[in-house]
């Protein structure tokens, strides 16, 4: 068997806030502009390839205004997220 594998390797600015166009999945009485807020609050990386590689993730810390990398059993504070990685953004509602 043969496994074909391909990978995109585009750039993309990371946003970290964030306010979406409405939808038609967001009930017409919750759409206000205070709704439609959000932040960025978690990125999951991933180095390698596409058939093996290591993830790792990030936690924004509101209580230190840090990030937070936990990289296999190490938990740390990230003066420099290495985002360029990025592979799922979380975002939450800020109000």
């Amino acid at each position: 068997m043969t496994i074909e594998t391909t990978s995109i390797e585009t750039r993309a600015n990371l946003v970290f806030y964030l306010t979406p166009a409405p939808t038609s999945f967001i009930p017409e009485d919750n759409i206000t502009i205070e709704n439609n807020n959000y932040r960025l609050y978690g990125v999951i990386c991933h180095i390698g390839t596409n058939l093996s590689g290591h993830y790792f993730a990030y936690t924004y810390c509101e209580a230190e205004n840090s990030w937070v990398e936990y990289n296999d059993s190490m938990v740390s504070f990230a003066d420099k997220p290495n985002f360029r990685c990025a592979y799922m953004l979380f975002y939450k509602n800020k109000n």
